[in-house]
């Protein structure tokens, strides 16, 4: 992978900035995306369905820490008959383990 991927049909290649190395990230038409640091020869590869997963699993606890920061305030600054948010149910099969 270069730094100018050659585009074939189907295929998505960008580098990104990863600390003082490039990201290649490639998006294959088997529903795949790969991550290759430049100057190494591991490949790391995901589903695009794993991928959002984890991106609905982040969401949901982005929407969460939002939430308790919210009723942190509000119950500092005294409010009465406050409830506290509930944790969100997250399957532990979207979990990374």
């Amino acid at each position: 992978m270069s730094a100018t991927c050659a585009t074939k049909k189907g295929r998505i290649c960008k580098p990104l900035d990863y600390g003082s190395r490039p990201v290649m990230v490639r998006i294959d038409p088997d529903e795949t995306i790969n991550f290759k640091v430049k100057g190494t020869r591991k490949e790391y590869s995901l589903h695009l369905i794993v991928a959002f997963q984890i991106a609905q699993v982040n969401q949901v606890i982005g929407d969460y820490q939002e939430r308790m920061a919210t009723y942190k305030i509000k119950k500092k600054a005294g409010y009465k008959r406050l409830r506290k948010p509930k944790k969100p149910f997250i399957p532990s099969m979207l979990l990374t383990k």
